[in-house]
């Protein structure tokens, strides 16, 4: 009935998200309130958006180690084939990266976008 759980063992107090005390170990027996917790019934959707936000930065990641390998792959030919050719890489990863990125934010602003439009109707 608070902002904390306490312990039934060593009655160290824990965040209310808390299973286990992080004091002792010991499974919290005391459940928090609902309406103390903020749980989200899109734990799926977050998921998604964590994955696209992940993409996006393997995807910034990889573009810099391609294009110094396209790079150093054809520097040995011609200079300028392999300065164009690493910039043109480095473009193509960087629009990919925002596409990822873009995606990301996109979901997470419709669970915004739904979580307040829930709320709203809960009010009414």
């Amino acid at each position: 009935e608070g902002s904390k759980k306490v312990c039934d063992h060593c009655h160290a107090e824990n965040v209310l998200r808390a299973w286990y005390c992080a004091h002792c170990g010991a499974a919290l027996q005391v459940a928090a309130a609902r309406d103390q917790i903020s749980v989200t019934p899109y734990r799926g959707l977050e998921l998604i958006a964590n994955a696209f936000q992940f993409l996006s930065w393997l995807a910034a990641t990889t573009g810099v180690v391609l294009a110094v390998v396209v790079f150093i792959s054809f520097i040995a030919q011609n200079f300028i084939f392999a300065l164009f050719g690493s910039l043109l890489v480095v473009l193509v990863i960087y629009i990919i990266s925002v596409i990822f990125k873009g995606l990301a934010d996109s979901v997470r602003m419709g669970i915004q976008i739904s979580e307040k439009l829930s709320k709203e109707n809960v009010v009414r």
